[in-house]
């Protein structure tokens, strides 16, 4: 999983970055992605800290913008409700990963 974080950072940002811990697993039967054909998808959503170590921020096939944001400034943004939780973990400062 390491090495799956790792690549797609670099094609998603254009940032080579370290993994630096374990953040949070998250998983639910009731999280559940539903895509126009009809296939329905259980997810399991694996965050890392990662510190970046090369490359040029830059935007992507997969991305349409880029910035930094504290927390308060997250809160005027249109997030999805499953990244709120997520970020919500990685604000807490919680030194253990959480599985949820």
């Amino acid at each position: 999983m390491i090495e799956t974080c790792i690549r797609e950072t670099l094609e998603e940002t254009g940032l080579q970055v370290r993994i630096v811990r374990l953040l949070g697993v998250y998983s639910s039967p009731h999280r559940l992605v539903e895509y126009p054909d009809g296939n329905r998808y259980h997810i399991v959503a694996l965050n890392f800290e990662a510190e970046p170590i090369g490359g040029t921020l830059a935007l992507s096939d997969e991305t349409t913008d880029y910035g930094y944001f504290s927390w308060d400034e997250i809160a005027h943004l249109d997030v999805m409700e499953t990244h709120v939780e997520r970020l919500t973990d990685v604000f807490s400062g919680q030194p253990l990963p959480f599985v949820r």
